[in-house]
């Protein structure tokens, strides 16, 4: 799979999670909303690739937010918000993908982000949907640690993806 046609399906999947979580309350103009900014996105990334990201990422994130006490979006907002994460990042990457020159070291450089984004994308997506399952009472000072402990986790993580790419 290559990262326009990735990309591609990742919009229409935000589009049609977004729709999900507001047409079984009966608030159909604004998942219509949601089916519109999808053809908006889609048709601008036609014209400029990867300009028109940013703004459609926040767009589906206000949503998503929006939808957060809807029943329906237990499931769905989860779900669009990571296919619009995905679909933004592969965007910028393929504009940062753009300006090399088409050779196998390219296609190979594709193919590992797609695997690491669906690695991701999909632990993100079980974890946002575990944690919506899941419910725990803790203290401050264990929410501050646990907090602490992941944001410490996650630099390490970068630095080595870091080093890794270069």
């Amino acid at each position: 799979m290559t990262i326009a046609r990735a990309a591609f399906l990742c919009i229409l999947v935000a589009g049609a999670a977004g729709a999900a979580c507001w047409w079984p309350v009966g608030a159909w103009p604004v998942g219509l909303l949601a089916v519109g900014l999808t053809g908006l996105w889609l048709v601008t990334r036609r014209r400029r690739p990867g300009s028109f990201a940013s703004p459609m990422l926040l767009a589906f994130i206000l949503l998503a937010a929006a939808a957060a006490d809807l029943p329906s979006a237990r499931f769905w907002a989860p779900l669009a918000l990571v296919a619009a994460l995905a679909a933004w990042d592969l965007e910028r990457f393929a504009g940062r993908l753009a300006i090399a020159e088409p050779s196998a070291e390219t296609r190979d450089l594709e193919q590992r982000h797609l695997r690491r984004l669906a690695a991701v994308a999909g632990s993100g997506l079980l974890l946002g949907w575990a944690g919506q399952a899941i419910h725990l009472k803790l203290d401050l000072a264990l929410i501050l640690l646990l907090g602490f402990l992941a944001i410490l986790g996650l630099n390490r993580l970068v630095r080595s993806l870091v080093r890794e790419s270069d």
